[in-house]
């Protein structure tokens, strides 16, 4: 099991291998005051997460979100484009991570 960490500024990446994703989560230093912070991770500019990955106003983690993220697509391909997307950011949050969690398909 792997967990690839991403930092909070927008970027893409591009997948150095095959990579089965089982689990996508992120945490924050300071919580958004008011807002639900909202992101959408894309593969090759579709989206991967049907239900997007969101953290409750005043929590530091999206494992305790009131509504789940639901990942539509589980294959990270080799050479594909990976974009995080802030969709809603909330008030005031601070440092944002967020972890993509998976292994390497051979």
């Amino acid at each position: 099991k792997e967990i690839y960490k991403f930092l909070s500024r927008i970027f893409d990446i591009q997948m150095p291998y095959n990579f089965t994703l089982t689990e996508v989560y992120a945490t924050v230093k300071t919580p958004s005051s008011s807002g639900i912070p909202s992101f959408q991770i894309q593969q090759n500019t579709l989206d991967m997460l049907s239900v997007a990955l969101t953290i409750d106003a005043g929590e530091k983690t999206s494992r305790t979100a009131s509504t789940a993220v639901v990942i539509s697509d589980t294959t990270l391909d080799i050479n594909g484009i990976i974009e995080f997307d802030i969709d809603a950011i909330g008030t005031d949050l601070k440092g944002l991570v967020i972890y993509l969690v998976g292994y390497q398909r051979f």
